[in-house]
């Protein structure tokens, strides 16, 4: 059986099982940041995370499709970072971007 998440993204997988998640307390206004967003796994992932209520920074190359998700998350709950992670450029783009709104981040 596959599921889709809100977001209309079949990820092949099955439903997770509250019991499975454990307690996701204790990650509130956590930071998460999570590749690949704008898509996907990556996309499904981070509108979880955003819902668990985490702070969520998603980067992806794709900047309309990252609007599409801000709008779509818990608003201030993600942050989408345009970049490509093939370029270490963009990568430090990321993490400054990171270290100027939290304090770092517990979850990749």
């Amino acid at each position: 059986m596959t599921t889709a998440s809100r977001s209309g993204v079949d990820v092949g997988a099955e439903p997770i099982d509250a019991a499975l998640m454990g307690d996701m307390k204790q990650w509130r206004d956590r930071v998460a940041l999570v590749t690949g967003a704008s898509s996907g796994i990556g996309r499904a992932v981070a509108l979880r995370l955003a819902d668990e209520g985490m702070r969520v920074f998603g980067c992806a190359r794709r900047a309309e499709r990252l609007d599409e998700l801000r709008r779509e998350a818990a608003g201030a709950r993600f942050v989408g970072l345009q970049a490509d992670l093939r370029h270490e450029a963009d990568i430090a783009k990321i993490f400054a971007a990171i270290r100027a709104q939290a304090s770092g981040v517990d979850v990749l």
